[in-house]
């Protein structure tokens, strides 16, 4: 894997209740595209189901510089956000905390390299974007340093 600086990396973001309340957001597709619509009119969104991982919600939406993939799903509710960087996926937790998990309810995060070495979740930060930026960007920072020492 070449070096790639972190605010440059892209991975997959989950963003999801923590594991003992995993209804915790109440989510619902239909919630989720009514949020996203209010957001992006001409955002995709479509259900899925596969005989491996149940039912799940495909969106696609833009941003000004690019589009991006989520998948949603519900109990455990919880969102992957496709291969972006940790700039990316800091305004769609501020979307996604603001807009619809409801009011006091926990949001944890975590990554691809991190799940698939068994790290657990971590806590979303509270504050604005640039807030949650500095944590998932120093996380993404943390696993690639473990990855190019090996330990991971």
């Amino acid at each position: 894997m070449a070096d790639v600086p972190a605010s440059e990396f892209e991975t997959v973001f989950g963003f999801a209740t923590p594991q003992r309340v995993p209804r915790g957001w109440d989510l619902s597709f239909d919630t989720f595209t009514e949020a996203l619509r209010a957001r992006d009119p001409e955002a995709f969104a479509r259900r899925r189901v596969s005989p491996l991982n149940g039912e799940s919600l495909l969106i696609g939406f833009s941003l000004p510089d690019t589009i991006l993939e989520v998948i949603v799903k519900v109990d455990p509710d919880g969102v992957v956000l496709m291969e972006s960087t940790a700039a990316q996926a800091a305004g769609f937790a501020v979307w996604l905390r603001d807009n619809v998990v409801p009011e006091g309810a926990e949001v944890e995060f975590n990554v691809r390299p991190a799940v698939e070495a068994g790290l657990p979740n971590r806590p979303l930060p509270t504050g604005d974007a640039s807030a949650v930026e500095e944590a998932l960007l120093a996380y993404v920072s943390d696993i690639l340093a473990a990855r190019a020492r090996g330990e991971m």
